[in-house]
């Protein structure tokens, strides 16, 4: 998902192995990884300053500008140091392997009736179920820091501007969220999460983080996979038992199949000169 780190444990000891910045993965994210590992390590607060910035001057090299990093660095660490005295939670590197979407919260996301509004409330109800699980809440509340633009991005829903906040508007209307200023910067409590986390059978349980929206519509009972493209893994929509591809690879594997079918035409040209036999 957008701006959430879910495997912290792999990413920091990919990182450590060559000070090499992961792919997809912010230097803001390392620097507050590094901050929690090395607080794991009794570290005092000046001392993890101090290591970070060393971290940094090994992955930056001639472009680590110490000014510009000191004040980056001291924020977070500072940031992180001020919510574990203020939340009380214990320290642990967060490795959240699946997320469940109870069968009630999938009703009462679909008693909205507008695709639009149930995809942005099932993706801010992943956020907060992710949210609840890193900061360890032991209370009831689901509560979601992001902005409108990474949540719809998410949701897949392409708005922008003012029809951002109309659409949190039309939560705010419903209920579904309570939120004191609904603008671009989010700090939205929701009101439909399960108030107790039971596991059952029936649950949406979520393990592939990457589209999570698409989960929802195959529970609403539309047909998506995933392409078979070589690297790609881009979510499509079934319309016929013969989909395998999205229309980038699919144009590419036809322009592959064109290229095999001249250089197979170019061979036998060659043979039949070859062999002394040419057609007429």
């Amino acid at each position: 998902m957008l701006d959430e780190i879910l495997n912290e444990t792999e990413i920091l000891k990919e990182y450590k192995q060559n000070h090499r910045i992961p792919e997809k993965i912010k230097i803001t994210d390392i620097i507050y990884l590094l901050t929690k590992d090395y607080c794991l390590q009794n570290k005092e607060r000046k001392e993890v300053y101090k290591l970070i910035m060393e971290d940094l001057k090994k992955t930056l090299g001639n472009k680590f500008i110490y000014t510009k990093w000191n004040k980056t660095v001291k924020g977070i660490v500072n940031r992180f140091y001020r919510d574990k005295s203020i939340y009380k939670f214990e320290v642990k590197m967060n490795d959240i392997n699946e997320i469940r979407i109870s069968q009630n919260e999938l009703q009462t996301i679909r008693q909205l009736d507008n695709l639009v509004l149930e995809k942005i409330a099932f993706i801010m109800l992943v956020y907060a179920k992710i949210s609840k699980m890193q900061m360890q809440r032991e209370n009831n509340d689901y509560w979601v820091n992001k902005s409108c633009s990474v949540i719809c991005r998410e949701a897949k829903v392409g708005l922008r501007g003012d029809k951002q906040k109309r659409i949190m508007n039309e939560l705010y209307k419903k209920e579904y969220i309570t939120t004191s200023n609904i603008n671009t910067k989010t700090n939205i409590k929701l009101n439909f999460g399960d108030k107790e986390s039971v596991k059952r059978e029936d649950d949406l349980i979520i393990i592939d983080f990457d589209g999570v929206v698409y989960q929802y519509l195959i529970y609403k009972g539309e047909k998506w996979k995933r392409c078979e493209g070589e690297n790609c893994e881009k979510w499509i929509r079934i319309k016929n038992n013969k989909a395998k591809y999205c229309l980038s690879c699919a144009k590419k594997n036809k322009k592959e199949q064109t290229k095999n079918v001249a250089r197979e035409s170019m061979r036998r040209l060659r043979n039949e000169r070859k062999n002394g036999v040419l057609r007429k």
